[in-house]
């Protein structure tokens, strides 16, 4: 889900909508099924024609490592992406995953996914 959205942040046919300078703040919340090995690092990416927004981070700010985390625990993480000036205006989807190094975590199923990602939902950038 969106967080709190900044001002001037609309909606447009069912998609939140942000412009050039605001931040989009994604909170997530995570149902652990399994144990997790190791602590993994999760990637958020906005894949816009010519670029990508990245929300790279440790979730909680690296405050709760993922290989900490139990089944049944739920997890909450909030983060925030800048929409950089040079964004391509448009609708854009929003994938993210967990991974460490150069290894991908395994989504399942496959009907869930795209790719090595689960597609959270899209958004739309315009200047407002």
């Amino acid at each position: 889900s969106f967080g709190n959205k900044p001002k001037g942040a609309q909606r447009g046919k069912g998609v939140p909508v942000f412009g050039w300078g605001e931040e989009i703040e994604l909170v997530m919340y995570f149902r652990v099924l399994k144990r997790v090995p190791s602590n993994q690092k999760l990637f958020v990416h906005i894949d816009t024609q010519g670029n990508r927004l990245h929300g790279d981070h440790y979730p909680l700010g690296g405050d709760f490592q993922t290989n900490y985390w139990l089944p049944g625990d739920i997890v909450r993480d909030s983060h925030k992406i800048s929409v950089e000036n040079y964004t391509k205006q448009g609708q854009h989807g929003i994938g993210m995953g967990f991974y460490k190094g150069s290894d991908r975590m395994k989504v399942v199923p496959a009907s869930a996914h795209k790719g090595d990602r689960v597609m959270l939902g899209e958004l739309m950038v315009r200047s407002l």
